[in-house]
């Protein structure tokens, strides 16, 4: 046992080879209660769960790993993420005579097999991986193999057992941001680049869909997490290492997410008991992070004004609302001008309290200028503690679905006499509502392209017009 005659590897055997009288399995002798030697212990996980990262410097070379493929069906694995580029991962065992021969296997994001490599050279022990890869996370399997026909000449993969290093280099993944499994930065850890990550797009990454328990965030960038697919769904903007989501009410349910510049991005943040004017609604302390006041008390047909906004310029917008509830169906809606511009309406989420607090968000496009900003509770039960206005780059602009809808307009806004519509209401039951009071008020009967208001108080109204079951809700202020 244990002559290579012409091989570079010199193995123990049980008789494999064409011929052999002595069929001894000479590892597990070896191995077994005769010596009591036993086996080398497992150095690495078998399988992609638990896999070791491969780590490397900012010039991506990498540090090197050393293990032990300790029985015939031990298998190491490995895992990195690279940027994109040409990997070169090398696996070397002893520099000569060795019993280990040397095989890699690369498994995608998912884990499933793409590729096997091995040395040029059937019989030569060590091998080398050189592929040029797509950015995001891979893993590979290192483990011990034969060569040839094991009956005349070769080896099977029984006797290939011993020690073995790795070595290479693997374009750096130069992300800005990393999220992790678990928190306090545990299990699998992620690098992403700036941009916008679809749950098929964080899978191929890696990242399993309602997984991120922590993350870290570069200086001068932050990552919006969206609780649904195609940034959609409740979000939260972080701007700095957060050790676990658990204390924002985000762990495990994050399924796509934007990484982003903060130092070149416009954002408004406006506390929501700022308001300018209001109706219906008062003030009370938050628990919520940074303390101070929230809006609170909102019921249907409440609302809140905040002057001299200004959106510098044209393009889309993400605004975010920090809301708390603990009904469902809630409902906001945004608008510029009294409602002369309608941003869109929001669906609050039930938070399971009225300071269990969460982030909802819409994507708007919005004319440069200076506007007053408005929200309107369309239907009751909800807490807000902050509005925040953030422009957004073009790709992004692309992919929002809320434009304001100024379809149907009210004006002049404030009024004096005449309201006018932009388009025929005529065959609609029109309703005015008075905001201060929620008194409903008759109309006198409409031309259809206008109704006259001149009789009402000064003051802000908002008129309702139903046609059909179809409800549309406009404020105006009246002089």
């Amino acid at each position: 046992m244990g002559a290579g005659y012409y091989r570079p590897v010199v193995q123990w055997s049980k008789g494999e080879y064409n011929y052999a009288n002595n069929l001894q399995d000479d590892v597990a002798t070896i191995a077994g209660s005769k010596f009591g030697i036993g086996y080398r212990g497992d150095d690495y996980s078998n399988g992609t769960s638990g896999a070791a990262s491969l780590n490397y410097n900012a010039n991506g070379t990498i540090s090197q790993k050393n293990g032990i493929i300790s029985s015939e069906a031990d298998y190491d694995f490995f895992t990195f993420t690279t940027g994109g580029g040409n990997v070169v991962i090398n696996a070397n065992t002893v520099s000569r005579d060795g019993n280990l021969h040397l095989l890699i296997r690369l498994f995608n994001a998912s884990g499933t097999q793409i590729g096997t490599y091995w040395n040029s050279d059937p019989f030569a022990l060590n091998a080398t991986m050189n592929v040029n890869l797509a950015a995001g996370k891979y893993f590979i399997g290192v483990d011990g193999n034969g060569a040839g026909d094991p009956g005349y000449g070769g080896y099977s993969a029984y006797g290939s057992i011993g020690s073995y290093s790795i070595t290479g280099t693997i374009p750096p993944d130069n992300g800005v941001a990393t999220v992790y499994k678990d928190c306090n930065y545990g299990g699998y850890a992620v690098n992403l680049a700036v941009g916008n990550y679809t749950l098929s797009q964080l899978q191929a990454k890696g990242v399993v869909n309602d997984d991120i328990s922590s993350l870290k965030v570069n200086s001068g960038y932050e990552i919006v997490l969206y609780n649904n697919d195609n940034f959609s769904g409740s979000s939260i903007v972080v701007g700095g290492n957060d050790t676990c989501l658990v204390d924002n009410s985000f762990n495990d349910i994050t399924s796509s997410l934007r990484v982003r510049a903060t130092s070149n991005s416009v954002s408004i943040f406006i506390q929501a008991e700022d308001y300018s004017a209001m109706s219906g609604i008062q003030t009370e302390s938050t628990t919520d992070s940074g303390g101070g006041l929230n809006v609170g008390y909102a019921d249907t047909g409440d609302w809140m004004a905040y002057n001299s906004i200004t959106f510098p310029t044209t393009g889309s917008y993400l605004i975010e609302y920090r809301v708390a509830s603990a009904v469902s169906g809630a409902v906001i809606s945004s608008d510029l001008n009294g409602g002369s511009i309608i941003l869109g309406n929001v669906n609050i989420p039930n938070t399971g309290g009225w300071q269990n607090w969460q982030t909802v968000s819409q994507t708007v496009n919005v004319n440069a200028g200076t506007y007053n900003f408005g929200i309107y509770i369309q239907n009751t039960g909800l807490n807000l503690n902050w509005i925040r206005i953030t422009k957004v780059n073009n790709a992004l602009a692309k992919e929002v679905s809320s434009e304001p809808k100024e379809q149907f307009v009210v004006y002049p806004n404030p009024v004096e006499n005449t309201l006018f519509f932009s388009t025929s209401v005529e065959n609609t039951k029109i309703t005015i509502v008075d905001s201060q009071t929620g008194i409903f008020i008759n109309v006198p009967k409409s031309d259809g392209k206008s109704v006259d208001v001149s009789s009402l108080k000064p003051g802000v109204y908002s008129i309702l017009m139903n046609k059909e079951g179809q409800m549309e809700q406009r404020r105006f202020i009246k002089k």
